[in-house]
């Protein structure tokens, strides 16, 4: 049996925690259990446990050696009185990368973005608060952005495939091909992933480290118009300097605007947007509140009745949620009540919700109805499977068998979504 180092008491560690899939957060080791725990040096490393107490407070035992990275790697490349970026771990289908992570002071427990840095690339400027971002860019590190860390972003990276499949299902089959207004969103040249001629507009609230629309800019290059709004300056530095996005924006059509998306949807003066993501988070996110996320007002009546009026007929408004199972069920019933369909891409534990003006139908020609198998299908024929959202598509492609289980994971439309929510039998973190 092969013989380890192991880690000692005090000693700064990466670790992966429990509840958390993707992540790895810096702890302190403060307790070990196990026989012959005082051997200092070589010991079988699967006779150990560890209790570890992470940076926000807060302790975890029965830690797993394999669930750590020791000594930590973690370094801290930026850092103010609001955010701090620092280059760690995360992991993607059972493969541990090296990150670049954004989060919130107020809330270290929650990471706000993950891009992963390619092999061999990270040569990192450590950048003080004091320190101008303008003068230090880092130009050696390669993201790469078709990995995407998290689920949720996986889950609302599938705007555009939902997009697409219930843009084209309103015309029967072969007029928008033939249409000379139409143009390839996909990869493989299927003819019904035509959509209309025009770049897609997209308006994303909630900046972060840009993990989601430097993902598509650069899945789908030259097709789409993105606007990123968040309402801190420092933020949206962070993501052009320290993400790579001021690289990105000079070959795609991508921009940033430093606004309140409230103030922006409230006076946005067209009807042109294809796609509006609502993925907004406060500085300080509490865990004991009814919704962590977003903010109550992105999901209030005047609020939504705004973003109904900005975006095109058969556009579509996303929503990241992050709730309890009371809050879910009453939020849902307001969905329904201001959008004739509403879809839900439950992963764990954001809920991602889909609301568009379109009417379900349930006839095959003009069928707006968007079903598990035709968001797995599309999402597939786009090649999603390969890159962006391989965890959520697993999830979505079991969505029949999660609901057998009483597993709230996959895609739902909202009379199966409240079913399970009212029913009792799963739970909601």
């Amino acid at each position: 049996m092969e013989k380890v180092t192991l880690p000692k008491l005090g000693d700064v560690v990466e670790v992966r925690p429990k509840n958390i899939d993707e992540i790895f957060f810096e702890a302190v080791i403060v307790e070990i259990n196990g026989e012959n725990k005082n051997d200092p040096v070589l010991c079988d490393p699967d006779s150990f446990t560890y209790t570890v107490l992470y940076e926000d407070g807060q302790l975890e035992s029965n830690i797993w050696f394999l669930s750590m990275i020791c000594p930590s790697q973690r370094k801290v490349v930026y850092s103010d009185d609001i955010l701090i970026v620092t280059d760690g771990h995360a992991c993607i289908y059972n493969q541990v990368f090296q990150a670049r992570l954004l989060a919130f002071r107020e809330s270290l427990h929650i990471v706000q973005s993950a891009i992963i840095i390619k092999p061999d690339t990270r040569k990192t400027t450590l950048i003080c608060a004091e320190t101008d971002l303008n003068e230090n860019t880092e130009q050696s590190i390669n993201f790469d952005y078709k990995l995407l860390a998290f689920e949720v972003d996986q889950a609302l990276s599938l705007c555009l495939p939902v997009y697409a499949l219930a843009y084209t299902k309103l015309y029967p089959e072969g007029e928008i091909v033939n249409s000379p207004r139409a143009k390839l969103v996909g990869m493989d040249n299927h003819d019904h992933c035509y959509v209309d001629a025009e770049k897609i507009k997209i308006s994303i609230l909630g900046a972060g480290g840009g993990s989601l629309p430097l993902a598509l800019a650069r899945k789908h290059p030259q097709k789409l118009e993105i606007e990123v709004v968040d309402i801190c300056e420092n933020v949206i530095t962070v993501a052009k300097d320290l993400f790579g996005a001021s690289e990105v924006s000079k070959t795609e059509s991508m921009s940033f605007l430093h606004q309140d998306g409230l103030e922006y949807v409230k006076h946005f003066d067209k009807t042109c947007l294809d796609i509006l993501v609502v993925d907004v988070a406060d500085f300080s996110i509490r865990m004991d509140t009814d919704m962590e996320l977003p903010p109550e007002e992105f999901v209030s009546e005047k609020f939504l009745s705004s973003a109904k009026e900005i975006i095109k007929p058969q556009g579509w408004i996303v929503v990241n949620v992050l709730a309890n199972c009371k809050t879910l069920i009453s939020l849902t019933n307001r969905f329904v009540q201001m959008f004739p369909s509403v879809y839900i891409c439950a992963t764990d534990p954001n809920y991602v919700f889909f609301l568009s003006l379109l009417e379900p139908k349930s006839d095959s020609i003009g069928s707006t109805v968007v079903s598990e198998q035709m968001v797995y299908d599309w999402a597939t024929m786009f090649r999603y499977d390969l890159d962006l959202c391989h965890s959520v598509l697993e999830d979505v492609r079991r969505t029949k068998e999660h609901i057998q289980q009483d597993i709230l994971l996959g895609w739902f439309d909202h009379k199966n979504f409240l079913e399970l929510l009212q029913s009792g039998r799963v739970a909601v973190i």
